[in-house]
């Protein structure tokens, strides 16, 4: 059984406040549907990492190094175990995620 993530965030911060870690869940949860998102277009690696790491740092300034390349890599794990990876991107999930239909 895991340990929920706001018990695991506060052993590890254990000065932080109920509504900080609240917030950063909120993040996390954030970031989980994008991964989705990302994941139901095919993958980062289909749709390009460059690409793909620019949309998560649009929206979360402070996502990098090793926490982005996770998120892109469960993108890509994502699509392959669901098999977004082998079918065409749906035009409206590409606008909804890159502004335009022509990115993958």
């Amino acid at each position: 059984m895991r340990i929920p993530r706001t018990e695991r965030i506060k052993e590890v911060f254990p000065k932080l406040s109920d509504d900080s870690v609240a917030e950063w869940i909120a993040d996390f949860k954030q970031i989980d549907e994008l991964i989705w998102r990302v994941a139901s277009c095919g993958g980062a690696s289909k749709l390009g990492r460059a690409k793909v790491a620019d949309v998560f740092s649009q929206q979360f300034a402070w996502l990098s190094g090793m926490g982005l390349k996770t998120a892109l890599s469960r993108s890509d794990y994502f699509a392959w175990h669901e098999g977004y990876d082998k079918a065409p991107p749906d035009p409206a999930r590409l606008t909804e995620l890159f502004g335009s239909d022509d990115s993958a």
